[in-house]
């Protein structure tokens, strides 16, 4: 059996190798300024990036080696034939792909699906041909899967890079689910009735079809389709020859035709980006994800350059709700990887040729996936994405609902004749996101404290920040980041009422010329950030757009700096240190949190009332002399939550004033009780109509 292994291992290497199609995965180390930036502009093929000092590169043949040899960056060969590799791991010979659908397995399928589930799946239909004129297809899932119906559509889409297997596999998992489930699974019942569900399983067929050729067991590493490019080359990356800011820099696209990231003679120049985007326009997609591997990422625009778009606050919320089964790093390609130009989502989203579509790039699966994931995986990877699809099917009719329900204000805790509190509040009008119901927290207020990142700390959520040892200005731990991935934040988990200044020590080593910067920023609803001006903050200018106050350069020892709160005082927040570099600059510094405050304490806290329909409940519970805050929180029909309200104690003491209206001399009104009456407006008003008050 060992033997076998062998032997198959070695002639696998030699299809490779003779045909001249072995490639290296090989370990970067990033470690001077620029040298991530000097990759991309160069059209390396960065496949990944750790979060250290390195990114994982293909190199495609001896003259990319001998090209990056020439940039006198340090790397190391993690494996010198990474299609051998990543076929040994699929167990080859055992079936075609290594058990992936091939191109034809795909096709086939799609057919197989139509005529087992006609009823909800409609006969595949070509989009269009691929430059090598082979058919790239589509197939609907919905009640009337043959009609063109007035219900909102979403699309799928997968193999836009030939290597990157693993997207059709989710695409058949999630359309499995929906055809297995209908009518048996509530919300895959409302899925196919309510929705028009596009998949197009292989955008890029003729890509897909020469990995066969060239790698019939599976791992093969070609990425582009197959254009003849005029020096001889092959291939157009179709992910970079979209139309909106097509060939903006030589950073997120080349212009060079041997490099992986060849962005095409011109935008839109290949049939495969032509048909798409013919077939997006005929449509009224609301969501649309291209599914890619690998990286654990969910990636929403803008990414061509270091904007946020104008949607931010929905792509936020969207992407949010997409990974609750994933767990996969969200944000834009600028900030969690790197940037692109050419893209299918920024075209997606910001062309004017149709109405406005949320593109989301899902990068499926880890460094150990890598792109042809072992076998085993390929149900948890489809697992853990399905959730992804589902929430876009869902929320593609208003893309707003996924955000929360605003939060009640004017909330008053007022005694009644009994002396118990009767808790009041009003809500904004909101015409997506209305409330349901409510509830009501009551809870004592402690001392404000100070955080000095205590060892079982669990205030902040942290995203590429540590709990560290290394430094700290008291106590045993404070909050590290180093990192050379584009954005870390340190999160605080619930909301607090914004004070007028907060104050921190901190340690930091943040060189101006690198781009580095960290902010504390403020947000009234969990998506839309704000950073704080402070003592300590400069405006950070990154390609004359200024992206607001921030700290940079170094300190020579631990400093304590503020940041005022300006209008958000007294509103109900949550904060989050973000740390952030751009131009890919990276050089590993560090920064040290510690001593945060004052952060408002609590001796307790319990929900006193759920799903209340009506603006008004009354404390029975506790003793009204007792110092209690409370706190009101709207429900959505989605279930979502909104951020608390403002807290307020119970006011004591209050007198009760009973109001005998008289007209005439008729009594129009029994004795009523006002709490906190305006007399003198009262008075005025109801004198000038000729009404007597007689207050008690």
């Amino acid at each position: 059996m060992r033997q076998n292994r062998i032997l198959l291992s070695v002639s696998i290497t030699l299809i490779f190798t003779v045909c001249g199609f072995a490639s290296s995965l090989v370990e970067v180390a990033i470690r001077d300024p620029g040298d991530l930036e000097l990759l991309l502009r160069d059209g390396f093929d960065v496949v990944y990036l750790s979060n250290g000092n390195m990114a994982e590169v293909v190199l495609h043949d001896d003259a990319e080696t001998a090209r990056l040899d020439r940039t006198g960056l340090r790397y190391f060969v993690a494996q010198e034939n990474i299609e051998s590799y990543l076929a040994g791991r699929l167990e080859p010979g055992r079936d075609d792909m290594g058990g992936y659908r091939t191109n034809d397995e795909i096709v086939e399928e799609l057919d197989q699906l139509h005529e087992d589930f006609p009823d909800i799946v409609g006969e595949p239909v070509s989009i269009g041909q691929s430059i090598e004129e082979r058919e790239i297809w589509a197939v609907k899932i919905s009640d009337n899967p043959d009609e063109d119906e007035d219900e909102p559509e979403v699309l799928f889409t997968a193999l836009i890079h030939a290597r990157e297997v693993i997207t059709a596999e989710v695409l058949f998992g999630v359309m499995y689910h929906l055809v297995e489930n209908y009518e048996d699974d509530e919300r895959a019942t409302m899925l196919v009735d309510e929705r028009q569900i596009w998949f197009i399983p292989c955008h890029n067929p003729d890509g897909y079809v020469y990995n066969e050729e060239i790698a019939p067991d599976g791992g093969g590493m070609w990425r582009k389709n197959r254009h003849e490019n005029e020096d001889g080359s092959r291939g157009v990356d179709l992910n970079r020859n979209f139309g909106y800011m097509w060939g903006h820099d030589n950073v997120g696209s080349s212009p060079d035709p041997d490099r992986e990231t060849y962005r095409g003679e011109e935008a839109f120049s290949e049939p495969e980006t032509q048909v798409a985007r013919e077939f997006v326009n005929d449509h009224n997609f609301a969501i649309s994800i291209y599914f890619h591997s690998y990286s654990n990422l969910c990636i929403y625009p803008l990414g061509y350059d270091y904007i946020q778009a104008p949607d931010r606050p929905i792509f936020a919320a969207l992407a949010d709700r997409m990974i609750v089964d994933s767990g996969y790093l969200t944000g834009t390609g600028w900030e969690i990887i790197y940037v692109t130009n050419g893209d299918s989502d920024d075209w997606l989203y910001m062309s004017d040729e149709h109405e406005q579509i949320f593109a989301v790039t899902v990068e499926v699966g880890s460094r150990n996936d890598s792109f042809w994931p072992p076998r085993n995986r390929v149900e948890p990877l489809v697992a853990e994405n399905l959730e992804t699809c589902l929430v876009a099917a869902e929320f593609c009719d208003q893309p707003a609902r996924v955000f929360r329900p605003p939060s009640p204000f004017n909330v008053t805790a007022i005694p009644d004749r009994e002396g118990r509190p009767v808790i009041r509040w009003e809500t904004p009008e909101d015409e997506v996101n209305p409330p349901v119901s409510f509830r009501v927290m009551a809870r004592r207020p402690g001392e404000p404290f100070i955080d000095d990142s205590p060892e079982d700390q669990e205030l902040w959520d942290m995203v590429n920040f540590s709990h560290s040892q290394i430094d700290r200005h008291s106590g045993s731990h404070s909050y590290r980041v180093q990192t050379v991935q584009p954005m870390a934040t340190l999160t605080l988990r619930e909301e607090i009422p914004a004070p007028d200044i907060i104050r921190a020590w901190m340690h930091y080593d943040l060189r101006t010329y690198l781009d580095h910067y960290i902010a504390l920023e403020v947000s009234c609803d969990g998506y839309d950030w704000e950073p704080l001006p402070g003592r300590d903050t400069e405006d950070l200018v990154i390609n004359d757009r200024n992206l607001g106050p921030g700290i940079t350069g170094e300190s020579d020892d631990w400093i304590q700096t503020w940041w005022r709160f300006g209008d958000y005082a007294g509103q109900m927040v949550r904060l989050r240190f973000r740390y952030y570099q751009f131009d890919h600059r990276l050089n590993g510094e560090a920064c040290y949190i510690d001593d945060i405050g004052p952060l408002p304490g609590v001796e307790w806290s319990e929900v006193v009332a759920e799903e209340l329909e009506e603006p008004v409940w009354i404390d029975e519970e506790h003793d009204p002399e007792e110092e209690i805050e409370y706190l009101v929180q709207a429900v959505d029909a989605e279930g979502d939550l909104s951020f608390w309200s403002v807290p307020v104690q119970a006011e004591r003491g209050l007198p009760a004033f009973t109001l005998l209206v008289q007209t005439g001399w008729s009594l129009i009104s029994a004795p009523v009780d006002l709490l906190e009456p305006d007399l003198d407006s009262i008075f005025t008003d109801w004198v000038e109509r000729d009404i007597l008050i007689l207050v008690k």
